[in-house]
């Protein structure tokens, strides 16, 4: 069961996707257990949404060096962005992926 913070992330961020008209079928069990592609597609639909610019080609290096621009306040390591499919990973992914959501 997703503690209730983690909750409120996923339903953020696919409110996000829908409101922004994501272009993939995805619902909350996909994003609740996403493949590595999975994550790396929503992530960049979603920062791409605020900022079109981004290009993007190393994920983890991309995405932490926004999240710290933005002030971004928990330390950022590489390995968060590898084992994506994770249930360790999955607080963090949302957490850091729901920032953009709500910038």
């Amino acid at each position: 069961m997703l503690k209730g913070n983690t909750k409120k992330n996923v339903k953020d961020i696919l409110d996000f996707l829908v409101e922004h008209e994501y272009p993939n079928v995805l619902s909350k069990k996909n994003l609740m257990n996403p493949t590595e592609a999975t994550f790396k597609d929503v992530l960049k639909f979603i920062i791409k949404d605020w900022y079109p610019g981004f290009e993007c080609s190393r994920l983890h290096n991309d995405v932490s060096a926004l999240l710290q621009d933005l002030g971004y306040p928990y330390p950022i390591k590489d390995a968060y962005f590898k084992p994506v499919g994770s249930p360790l990973s999955w607080p963090f992914s949302f957490r850091s992926t729901r920032i953009f959501c709500v910038i």
